[in-house]
């Protein structure tokens, strides 16, 4: 009964440390991302996920959730998996849709909703950097 319990539980850890390192990968690409809505398309753009929208079909990551520390960066996941919900309504032409989706693109943008997906992940000292680094990357182009 221990060697179950001690395996289920190391293995527990596995996941929760795989999970962390994988989610981190996309909170980074999410908070990189800086495309906007062209003007002559009203519809915002995909917000990328790849590993979350994989993840989260995985019964075994779904538990994650009763960690108090998964179960807010759940929360910040589904707030972006709701704008990309906005998102495909839009482009199957449901035009409410595309102007929630808009909203809901702009308010996480403008709340800051990327960084503070990225807050779960890296410090704000280690965030400043990424911009500092993105920034001298543009400007020595």
């Amino acid at each position: 009964m221990t060697v179950n319990s001690f395996d289920e539980f190391r293995k527990e850890q596995q996941t929760k440390k795989a999970a962390w390192r994988i989610l981190e990968h996309d909170a980074e690409a999410i908070y990189r991302d800086t495309s906007h809505p062209s003007s002559d398309h009203d519809v915002p753009p995909h917000i990328d996920m790849p590993y979350w929208e994989t993840l989260q079909k995985e019964p075994d990551f779904l538990m994650l959730a009763r960690d108090d520390r998964f179960a807010d960066v759940f929360r910040d996941f589904w707030r972006m998996e709701d704008v990309n919900q906005a998102i495909d309504r839009a482009n199957r032409g449901d035009k409410q849709a595309a102007k929630v989706a808009e909203s809901l693109y702009h308010d996480a943008v403008a709340h800051d909703a990327r960084r503070e997906l990225l807050l779960h992940f890296l410090s704000a000292e280690q965030i400043a950097e990424l911009d500092r680094t993105r920034q001298d990357q543009l400007t020595s182009r």
